[in-house]
């Protein structure tokens, strides 16, 4: 007689997605502009919300920067340099003969978007404009669509000392690991905030 053996195989159970994460609102408060047809939400202890209504010219074109929302939110930091602050700038252009234009950057390296952005059913070329200066850092993320028949843009703003540059023109002294750390832990929270208020932008007519 024979000996079998017999090996089941087990199938290993499927792991789930992690679901992301819902933002919660129903506190925040509600910034809605009934001439250009938008709002955004924003939480008023952190954030704050104004009226711009000013006219930026680019040659012959004319933008109008109608709201900007102070997002720096005072995160509890022992860091000399007090940063990172941080802005959501939102302009209008009405001029039609601009149109063609409007989904590209004002930077000449950028031809084409990083990404396209669907921000409540509306997609938006995302262009990421971060730069960087002597000491100056700026994380800029610069949203455009065109809805309505006029060119939208919003310009989301990070911007930083770097630690090791301060250091370096004040005392002199070396930044520590834990510095540098701490500083991109307080930019990243700067920048996901940013994007929170940005995915609450929508048309309303």
């Amino acid at each position: 007689a024979g000996i079998f053996i017999l090996k089941t195989m087990q199938t290993p159970l499927p792991v789930p997605s992690p679901q992301p994460q819902i933002l919660d609102t129903s506190d925040w408060q509600t910034y809605r502009n009934e001439k250009f047809g938008f709002e955004v939400k924003y939480p008023s202890q952190k954030a704050s919300v104004q009226e711009v209504k000013k006219q930026t010219g680019y040659f012959d074109r004319t933008s109008f920067r109608v709201a900007q929302v102070d997002t720096s939110f005072n995160q509890e930091s022992n860091l000399p340099t007090k940063t990172p602050r941080g802005t959501i700038e939102i302009y209008v252009d009405e001029d039609s003969a601009w149109l063609k234009s409007c989904l590209a950057s004002e930077v000449i390296s950028k031809s084409m978007p990083d990404e396209i952005k669907n921000i409540n059913g509306v997609e938006f070329s995302l262009y990421d404009e971060s730069s960087a200066a002597t000491g100056s850092r700026a994380n800029e993320k610069s949203y455009r669509t065109i809805y309505g028949g006029k060119c939208y843009r919003i310009q989301s703003f990070v911007i930083w000392t770097s630690i090791d540059f301060y250091r370096g023109a004040t005392t002199g002294e070396s930044v520590t690991q834990e510095e540098i750390q701490k500083e991109q832990k307080l930019v990243q929270a700067q920048v996901d905030f940013n994007s929170q208020i940005l995915s609450t932008f929508r048309f309303v007519k």
